[in-house]
């Protein structure tokens, strides 16, 4: 029977907006940033009603907080961006006219509503802006245009606000420490070679640049951009050293943490998560210092997200106080067993606990074959920005 059949989506949103603009903001106000971008597609009326003031500043405490993008393609020109919300444990597929066009772009790093992208094709890097939903292309780098595999994940980081951008990345040049920075209030790039510091302080941003035996070899760059950058050379734990038949992957957080992903062989070719642990670098006079332990997964926990893997990567981002004790902190980890991709979300908070996050799979045009082209975590990320 006719009455039995569900409303079409156009039909129900028609009925909405028959309401009283009060009742309409109250619904509005109880649904997830998913089910909004849903009917901002199907209702004019609807759409302007969640593009007023009123709702957006309402609204704007539950659709911010940290989002996961994830970018996949099965070919080079057919990429598909989307976005776990965390808040409302939901993916969100952005439309694919965000992307740059026949740029065959890999998402590097993302910050409020900016996402970077590298182009393999044109070697170029691409800032979208998601609350505009323009893309910039920025100028060649001081080395020079370059190719995805040449960034280095450990060693760049996107920093945002409402409107303007700061990127940051470090490499060795000719055994010399740099820090190259491109701010997009000034359209330009800058470079700066990093000094020995007497009294080296937390905060600001932390770029792992390299290991030489028990050392590893840090920039440090000052939370304002007028800060001149300074080398630290930390000592490696020999915990840190992975035992017989165990591999460790270490995933940088940008911040002076890095998380210490140890695993073991079930077979050839496959593996299983046997620790997840964070360690920071403990400062002493001169840059000195060494890495120690701060933090470690439970077996609880552990046992959550103990599955066979081939192959993975990760990401991690934190929120400290003035004195760098963790408030937040947040490790994301792809793997891939025989072209099954699976993620996991670990997060723990200002009290120590640590909780597994479910992240349910994308919608079904992930099935298949298709590549990872790059993981990006945001902690500020507006979901308003999609409205």
């Amino acid at each position: 029977m006719d009455g039995d059949r569900a409303a079409p989506p156009s039909s129900t949103a028609v009925g909405l907006c028959l309401l009283p603009s009060e009742l309409i903001h109250e619904i509005l106000l109880r649904l997830s940033l998913p089910d909004l971008v849903l009917l901002r597609a199907v209702s004019r009326t609807l759409s302007s009603f969640l593009a007023s003031s009123d709702f957006r500043r309402l609204y704007s405490p539950a659709s911010s907080g940290p989002c996961l993008f994830v970018l996949t393609k099965r070919f080079p020109r057919d990429a598909f961006l989307r976005a776990f919300h965390a808040a409302s444990s939901r993916w969100l597929c952005l439309p694919s006219a965000l992307l740059p066009s026949a740029a065959d772009p890999y998402l590097l790093a993302a910050s409020g509503d900016h996402l970077l992208f590298a182009s393999n094709s044109r070697r170029e890097l691409l800032a979208l802006n998601l609350s505009s939903r323009s893309i910039t292309t920025l100028p060649d780098p001081p080395l020079g245009p370059r190719r995805t595999s040449s960034w280095r994940r450990s060693g760049l980081k996107l920093i945002s606000d409402d409107s303007h951008f700061r990127f940051l990345f470090a490499e060795l040049v000719g055994d010399r420490p740099f820090l190259f920075e491109y701010s997009s209030t000034t359209g330009t790039w800058r470079s700066s070679e990093a000094v020995n510091s007497l009294q080296p302080t937390r905060g600001g941003v932390w770029f792992n640049l390299v290991q030489f035996g028990n050392e590893s070899v840090i920039l440090r760059a000052g939370p304002s951009d007028e800060d001149h950058p300074v080398i630290l050379r930390p000592r490696l734990s020999a915990a840190l050293i992975p035992r017989q038949g165990e591999e460790a992957l270490r995933v940088y957080g940008g911040d002076g943490k890095m998380a210490v992903v140890r695993s073991t062989a079930l077979g050839m070719g496959v593996r299983v998560v046997t620790g997840v642990e964070v360690w920071g670098v403990a400062l002493a006079p001169a840059g000195g210092g060494e890495w120690e332990m701060v933090a470690a997964v439970p077996e609880e926990v552990l046992e959550r997200i103990r599955r066979p893997f081939g192959v993975m990567m990760g990401c991690m981002e934190e929120e400290t106080e003035n004195e760098g004790v963790i408030m937040r902190l947040r490790i994301v980890l792809v793997s891939n067993l025989e072209g099954s991709w699976d993620i996991t979300w670990l997060g723990r908070d200002g009290s120590g606990r640590w909780v597994w996050v479910p992240v349910p799979g994308p919608d079904s045009r992930s099935k298949g074959f298709f590549n990872m082209a790059g993981i990006a975590l945001s902690s500020c990320f507006s979901g308003l920005s999609l409205l």
